[in-house]
């Protein structure tokens, strides 16, 4: 039986990061949940001032 080396230190703490991640996204972080729920919110917003400025331009 071949036993592989552990993977490297670095690769293991973006893995684990990733996971906590992904935990946190599934278990709602309020903080994260707010973030996206301003960009959805506010982008269509800054994509109309934008249309609105650059008829005003013209």
């Amino acid at each position: 039986m071949v036993v592989l080396p552990s993977r490297i230190p670095e690769d293991q703490a973006a893995l684990e990061w990733h996971i906590e991640a992904s935990e946190q996204e599934r278990s709602g972080d309020p903080a994260l949940m707010l973030a996206k729920a301003t960009v959805v919110l506010f982008w269509p917003a800054f994509m109309l001032f934008g249309l609105v400025a650059a008829q005003l331009q013209e």
